[in-house]
């Protein structure tokens, strides 16, 4: 369906070159989902957007179905933007006040479909992400997993055959990010190509074909996920593998094809094959603090909203030492809220904050 060959890309800035892609070639194979991988800088987006059509490529050639896109008009890259490739962004991009059913027939609205059939897209579109039963509701009532679900059911109505999505869980909490990764799965089996900008190892590894790994705008490997998080390079590429990885890499405990696990569930097959093999605990480094700990914040009956129908905090308490603190909870549990409270940057509106 897809074939880049030898792709490069240069940004210009007066007289400083910036090689964003440099000898990029991959064959993409039909419903694959795969995931570009890569530090801050190495083209990932850039890829993205040459894949899309959103940046030509300086040289090199982009094959579609079979076809090469050198002598595509601005009218021939249109047709492919409207028709074969669907782009999901970190952002959600909802009109809040629009059901989420509008939301979705928006985008085929300005694509002139008719009303009947806009009805009928749309519909399937957030059935197929899982959103059927919640046609009706804004995204005010939503969680951020499943705002993001809706923005994905927008581009589904397109009927697009390449999905591009540009790490659209990185505003999301564990459990919303489960919810799209598992979405993206399920669309990748219905035939759809997808191509995913992601940070999150542990997920990447449980679900996507396979890695697309950019350095610098070079191409260092495309292949498993097992083969490129057990390279021994990956801390001089600015990669931290996952922690399932991490943890076999200390014990030596290897698949048959002598690769690392990269996620749990492949951990205990290899265990469990393996009956002679013994894993121990991974070592911990030494605490961090070691003396005795002393009250920094002292929180007391805390009391904060940001309008009178949704409190944050009702009577909250906290004491919080010198001792390294990590705030966890769900999007809107009130972790950045509280962070403020505790800066000065916002006012309680009754309770106190006190800082030894």
């Amino acid at each position: 369906m897809l074939q880049l060959n030898h792709i490069k890309k240069e940004y210009k800035t007066g007289d400083l070159v910036q090689k964003a892609l440099d000898d990029v070639s991959l064959n993409l194979r039909d419903n694959e989902f795969v995931a570009i991988l890569g530090p801050s800088g190495s083209g990932k987006t850039t890829l993205l957007n040459v894949i899309g059509g959103l940046d030509r490529y300086d040289s090199g050639d982009l094959i579609i179905n079979g076809i090469s896109t050198k002598k595509y008009t601005d009218r021939d890259w249109d047709s492919y933007r409207n028709h074969t490739i669907g782009f999901v962004f970190q952002s959600y991009n909802l009109i809040p006040h629009q059901t989420v059913l509008s939301n979705v027939e928006l985008a085929l609205t300005i694509s002139g479909i008719s009303g009947a059939e806009r009805r009928s897209r749309a519909t399937k579109a957030l059935e197929q992400v899982g959103l059927g039963d919640q046609l009706h509701k804004h995204p005010s009532e939503m969680s951020g997993g499943q705002m993001q679900r809706v923005a994905i059911a927008s581009v589904l109505a397109m009927e697009p055959e390449i999905l591009l999505l540009d790490e659209p869980t990185s505003q999301l909490d564990p459990q919303g990010s489960e919810e799209v990764f598992h979405t993206v799965e399920l669309l990748a089996k219905t035939g759809i190509t997808i191509f995913m900008i992601e940070q999150k190892m542990e997920k990447l590894a449980s679900y996507c074909d396979r890695i697309l790994l950019l350095h610098e705008g070079k191409q260092i490997a495309f292949d498993t996920p097992e083969k490129i998080f057990s390279r021994s390079d990956l801390a001089d590429l600015g990669i931290c593998p996952p922690y399932a990885t991490r943890y076999c890499k200390e014990q030596n405990i290897l698949r048959p094809d002598g690769t690392y696990p990269v996620t749990v569930d492949d951990v205990q097959k290899v265990l469990k094959a393996g009956i002679d093999k013994v894993a121990a605990l991974p070592q911990l480094a030494d605490p961090v603090y070691r003396n005795v700990a002393e009250n920094r914040f002292t929180v007391n009956d805390l009391h904060f909203s940001y309008t009178e129908d949704h409190p944050i905090f009702e009577g909250f308490r906290l004491s919080l030492d010198q001792r390294p603190t990590a705030i966890i909870g769900q999007n809107g549990a009130g972790k950045t809220t509280l962070v403020r409270l505790l800066k000065g940057l916002l006012k309680p509106a009754s309770g106190t904050i006190l800082y030894k």
